[in-house]
């Protein structure tokens, strides 16, 4: 019979519900022995026994079964986790053992305790040493790079043990058992207990870097002699990273773009390229491709540092500068190859692109027969024949007559294959018009048609022979000028050696110079003073130009010479610096102004001395004249008694001459202290009104009534404050009245006032004979009147208009004149008033 197992939940359940049924009923029946009860007591008490039982063998089996299912859960977990842990340290092993890099376990004292395969190799271990050797063991010579003795603390397992940090890269070398010597980098890393956190072992992850520091070694040797390469191709190498940030160029970059080598460095590309242009993303595609290790080749455009565009071919491939991975490309200026390839194909179906819409004239020609094969619309446009009519003609139908031996010899060469055609030589074309052009002449051979042909383009370049033409003349009228100029042209070193003098030097001397024996001379043996080439030289250096500078210079036979120099300095800041000017003889000129100067001179003494001499003469004058007069007054006097109407009349006319010579004294007297300056004004505060015209019109009322005139005074203010010098205040207005009653016959004299805003205006007018308007402009020069010599109508000496304008000048007083003959003359006089009255 089969055994039945059960769980062991329902076997610990089964065995309390057996056991517990049968106390229940065991204890039920002995109690019920021995205190009989009633059998449906003994009945409820049985059953509610078997209830509890059932209960709680139902509970054990819940929690039973539970406890057990908890159990089996964690014994499946730890056996997964045994078996991952095995599968994972058997991984360890494998991946470590394949892997090619050592890889080590050490223990706290320094012994191994693992070692890949790699590291076995590499330390030369077996599985009988492994366990004896530790990290420092003698057996093992280690020392830095340099082959220097490597401190023990400096070991990475003793900078672990010490910080219970990982270290990193720390390089060193050791010499292994059998002398061969290795480099190694170790970065090693603590192992810590997971529940204790104690540090239990240093894991060791060391790399062989000896192939690597032998590279870097015979990098380090080779250089010079790389940079001394890359140096002298010529082609341009940038090297930049895979940002795109420049790290290295070669020479010819810098001839090339025109940047120094610090300009670029750590700059992006794009400095090399026009950002106008798209060529920079074309670009940057094709970095991406080199980035995935395919190497590429591109034609962009090119920029140099002063903004001058050219094409450039690239080829970009990847590399390792210094360990990183770069961008190395190669760049060659192909502007001559370009340039050829865009003008003309070397291929019969290729040369069109550029063929019909070329703005030059291109035709094919085939080389046997010399005829046009094709044409392009710039040719027959430049040429004025038709296209039909090109391909009826051969290449020498386009050269004048007189030309055609030349072209003869040409196709000679070219049929010889005697060198290669020079685009230098000057050819003349003739058009159909009859008119000679010339034109720069490039060609190359193509098989077009299995038919040998040159195709040529050709450059009109009468424009620039004509110029040619015109510089050439330019330069010999130039010469003409420069070898027949009468002033001298020169270029002087600073120290001032002389570098160029024109042949006009020995018109300057006189012959006694030529310009051959005075290039290389020091110009200061000319100067006749030192001291004017020392001031030339400071003044051209403080303002780097002169104008008409004056030097004596000495000839050869020692006469002075007097020059005007004009020179500037030429390629100034530079080791060329020097002097380029003109010299011009002055010494007619100069002998001219001092003559002009005594004869100044000379006339401003001799107006002194006449000035001086008016004024003593003047003064001789005044004073017996004075005494003259008061002695005829005394006499009249004396004689008043006798009334005698003979010497009443005597006496008047006595005065009368008296008077007017005394006017003119003071005139002439007036006028000589004005031109000699010795007249010193008084300023102060003056009244128009009361101190100057209330006196005047008193004084010369009496002469107006004695001509049957009026004489009268007006004013529009009360007071008429002035700053000025009563004097000559006085003598203007007196001269003024003194000429309207002179110059009036019959009417009056008004003597106005007036004020306007900061202004004085005071008007003298008379109904006199008035003045033409030619004489005005005259008015008030000293000695001029209108009406001259010994026949005129009214006496005067001409100096009382001028006094009075001098005077005016004095006092800063303007004065007008407005007259009409017949009619009469205004004379306005305008003062500034003083700010009290204003």
């Amino acid at each position: 019979m089969k055994q039945i197992n059960f769980p062991p939940n329902i076997k610990i359940s089964l065995i309390y519900f057996l056991a517990g049924s049968a106390w229940i009923l065991l204890s039920d029946f002995t109690l019920n022995l021995f205190y009989p009860a009633e059998d449906f007591v003994f009945g409820i008490n049985l059953s509610k026994g078997l209830i509890f039982v059932v209960l709680t063998t139902l509970v054990l089996y819940i929690s039973t079964s539970f406890y057990l299912k908890k159990i089996k859960s964690e014994e499946q977990v730890r056996t997964l986790t045994e078996e991952q842990l095995n599968k994972e340290k058997a991984l360890r092993d494998q991946v470590a053992g394949i892997m090619p890099i050592a890889i080590t376990i050490l223990n706290l004292d320094g012994s191994i305790e693992y070692a890949n395969n790699y590291a076995k190799q590499l330390l030369m271990l077996s599985e009988s040493n492994l366990k004896t050797r530790k990290y420092n063991s003698p057996e093992w010579k280690i020392s830095d790079l340099d082959g220097n003795e490597f401190p023990n603390e400096r070991l990475p397992f003793s900078q672990v043990l010490k910080t219970n940090q990982p270290v990193f890269d720390v390089r060193h070398a050791i010499e292994l058992t059998n002398g061969r010597k290795i480099f190694i980098s170790i970065n090693a890393s603590p192992l810590f207990d997971l529940k204790t956190k104690r540090l239990t072992n240093v894991v060791a992850v060391m790399q062989d870097i000896t192939e690597k520091i032998n590279y870097e070694t015979r990098l380090l040797e080779s250089r010079v002699t790389f940079r001394g390469i890359i140096d002298s191709v010529n082609v341009a190498i940038i090297v930049q990273n895979t940002k795109g940030k420049i790290l290295d160029v070669n020479k010819h970059t810098e001839e090339l773009f025109g940047y120094s080598k610090l300009e670029v460095i750590g700059k992006s590309y794009k400095i090399f390229t026009d950002s106008i242009l798209n060529d920079y993303i074309i670009l940057e595609s094709k970095i991406k491709n080199v980035l995935n290790g395919e190497s590429q080749q591109i034609i962009i455009w090119g920029k140099t540092k002063d903004g001058i565009q050219f094409p450039l071919e690239v080829n970009i491939t990847s590399g390792k500068y210094f360990g990183e991975k770069v961008l190395i490309s190669v760049q060659r200026d192909i502007s001559d190859r370009f340039k050829m390839e865009e003008a003309l194909k070397s291929s019969e179906r290729k040369y069109r692109l550029l063929f019909e819409d070329n703005p030059e004239p291109i035709w094919v020609y085939e080389q046997e027969t010399l005829k046009f094969i094709d044409i392009n619309q710039a040719a027959t446009n430049k040429y004025g024949y038709t296209k039909q009519e090109f391909l009826s003609m051969r290449i020498k139908d386009i050269r004048p007559e007189e030309d055609q031996h030349i072209l003869e010899e040409y196709f000679l060469d070219i049929k010889e294959n005697k060198g290669i055609h020079d685009p230098n030589i000057i050819w003349r074309h003739q058009l159909k018009s009859g008119k000679i052009i010339y034109v720069r002449i490039h060609s190359h051979n193509i098989i077009l048609d299995n038919k040998k042909c040159r195709i040529v383009l050709a450059n009109d370049i009468t424009d620039l022979v004509e110029k040619e033409n015109a510089l050439v003349e330019s330069r010999e009228r130039y010469k003409r000028i420069f070898e027949n100029i009468v002033d001298i042209y020169y270029e002087a070193e600073l120290d001032g050696t002389i570098i160029e003098m024109s042949p006009s030097i020995q018109i300057l001397s006189k012959g006694q110079f030529s310009r051959e024996e005075i290039i290389g001379k020091p110009i200061t043996m000319f100067y006749a003073n030192i001291d004017d080439r020392n001031r030339f030289l400071e003044k051209i250096m403080e303002q780097g130009k002169v104008e008409d500078f004056e030097v004596r210079l000495r000839n050869k036979d020692g006469s002075i010479i007097y020059c005007a120099v004009t020179a500037r300095l030429v390629d100034q800041n530079t080791p060329k610096e020097r002097i380029a000017g003109s010299i011009r003889d002055i010494t007619t000129r100069k002998l001219f102004e001092d003559n002009l100067i005594k004869a100044i001179e000379s006339a401003e003494s001799a107006n002194r001395l006449k000035s001086e001499f008016l004024a003593q003469m003047s003064h001789e004058i005044r004073t017996p004249l004075n005494i003259i007069l008061n002695s005829t007054q005394f006499i009249k006097d004396e004689l008043e008694q006798e009334q005698l109407a003979e010497l009443s009349e005597i006496f008047t006319i006595l005065n009368s001459s008296g008077k007017r010579i005394t006017r003119t004294v003071d005139s002439i007297l007036n006028m000589s202290e004005l031109q000699t300056g010795s007249y010193e004004p008084e300023f102060t505060k003056v009244d128009l009104i009361k101190d100057v015209l209330k006196e005047l019109v008193g004084e010369y009322n009496f002469i107006a009534k004695s001509k049957n005139l009026t004489l009268e005074l007006s004013s529009q203010i009360s007071q008429a404050f002035v700053y000025g010098d009563r004097y000559s205040l006085v003598q203007i207005f007196a001269n003024l009245i003194d000429n309207a009653i002179k110059y009036t016959k019959e009417g009056k004299i008004s003597v106005y006032m007036r004020k306007e805003r900061n202004k004085i205006i005071v008007e003298v007018t008379d109904t006199g004979i008035g003045i033409s308007k030619e004489f005005i402009p005259y008015l008030f020069e000293a000695f001029r009147q209108e009406h001259q010599g010994y026949t005129r109508k009214f006496e005067g000496n001409g100096l009382g208009l001028a006094l009075v304008h001098k005077f005016c000048d004095i006092n800063k007083a303007k004065i007008d004149v407005q007259s009409e003959i017949n009619v009469g003359s205004t004379f306005k006089v305008e003062f500034e008033a003083l700010k009290e009255i204003q």
